[in-house]
């Protein structure tokens, strides 16, 4: 028995229900004058959407959270030549369903139109990018250098995946710099899901470089924000900025940043994010133990436990060697100094994250430093102009 098309799924839908739910379906996508327009579409196969914002809206309206599942469907089906597909490889890489994304990229790459062909040769290596290590993105970035794209909105993307290399590297500097270009060009998209979609992945870029690299929560925070507000971003970017919105909160207030962090968790949950819910969760754990509100004997980070340790008053040094090679240099400098009350060991971890381009975390140390009598306007001057 052949499988119903989404398309054929609608038209049954209609007929089944009340006279009128065409024109009603026709209202709510926000694209089509009238049912008669809209049905137009649904029983010719080789017609377009108007719209993927459309198709979303209305796909949701009849079968409310079966949404992902049947745009993952659609893209099995849609014409691979036309402009639908270049919006479902957008949608699918948000909404992370990298399996269908590369079924889909595999059919553009073998279309006949050469615009889906290069759609499909920047998303693939967007694939390439997920299952790519720290260590193997210096021979990524490259690779992606010598993508030659005509179309804008590829030049722009390549240029995120340019800077989530650069990210993955802690290339800050860069980050920074592609960031004030991507974040102009964007405005100049034409398509407009893929300018709404880019300009959520470009306030993902900037919530980072502002938070880490610039030092300022401030400007992080409405970014963030920007992305938490949005009526239909994807759980993973929503995720995203419940962790950086809380992680800006970490020096100056603990409620706000477990529960931004926690929102996080659960997102991140909902997806199956193992590696990112163990990631935040030793991240509030931290928080809870620098704030004094760590109310368990003992924690599950080694790193955590020693700063525990110290904070009871313990003497930590033998836990330290015995687990130096387990933690961060620059944290484990932060530690020492806490350890020992060591200015210099402070000021060598702050001066660690700095080379880092790491401002933010800079802080750790910095702030230890101000409260043992550090003169904070020379601090502030070897923290250099990026902190402002």
């Amino acid at each position: 028995m052949e499988r119903l098309t989404l398309k054929q799924m609608f038209l049954n839908k209609i007929d089944n229900e009340v006279r009128g739910y065409a024109e009603e379906l026709a209202k709510v996508s926000g694209c089509y004058s009238s049912g008669s327009n809209l049905k137009k579409v649904l029983k010719d196969e080789k017609k377009e959407f108007e719209s993927i914002q459309g198709l979303l809206r209305i796909v949701e309206y009849v079968w409310g959270d079966e949404k992902l599942k049947l745009m993952i469907k659609y893209s099995e089906e849609v014409d691979p030549n036309k402009k639908m597909a270049r919006n479902l490889l957008e949608y699918l890489a948000v909404n992370r369903q990298f399996e269908a994304l590369n079924n889909l990229v595999d059919k553009m790459d073998n279309c006949k139109n050469k615009e889906s062909n290069e759609w499909a040769k920047v998303y693939r290596m967007l694939c390439k990018y997920e299952k790519t290590n720290e260590e193997e993105m210096n021979l990524l970035l490259p690779e992606i250098g010598e993508i030659n794209v005509t179309v804008f909105e590829l030049k722009v993307f390549k240029k995120m995946l340019i800077n989530y290399c650069y990210s993955q590297m802690t290339a800050y500097h860069m980050v920074k710099i592609i960031s004030k270009e991507i974040e102009t060009e964007v405005e100049l998209i034409e398509n407009n899901y893929i300018k709404e979609m880019y300009k959520v992945r470009t306030s993902q870029i900037m919530i980072y470089t502002h938070l880490r690299v610039c030092n300022d929560p401030n400007t992080a925070r409405t970014y963030a924000d920007s992305i938490i507000n949005l009526s239909m971003p994807a759980k993973a970017f929503k995720a995203y900025a419940y962790f950086y919105k809380g992680m800006s909160y970490m020096y100056t207030s603990h409620e706000e940043a477990v529960n931004n962090l926690e929102k996080s968790v659960s997102l991140y949950e909902e997806q199956n994010r193992t590696n990112d819910v163990e990631y935040i969760e030793e991240l509030i754990e931290f928080i809870n133990v620098y704030w004094d509100k760590f109310d368990k004997d003992h924690c599950k980070s080694i790193k955590n436990e020693i700063l525990l340790m110290i904070k009871k008053g313990i003497d930590a040094t033998n836990y330290l060697i015995n687990n130096k090679e387990k933690i961060e240099p620059e944290f484990y400098l932060y530690l020492e100094g806490c350890n020992s009350n060591s200015m210099k060991k402070w000021k060598l971890s702050m001066i660690k994250y700095i080379n880092k381009q790491d401002f933010f975390m800079a802080n750790l140390a910095k702030l230890k430093l101000i409260e043992h009598g550090e003169d904070e306007e020379i601090l502030n001057e070897m923290m250099g102009d990026d902190v402002n």
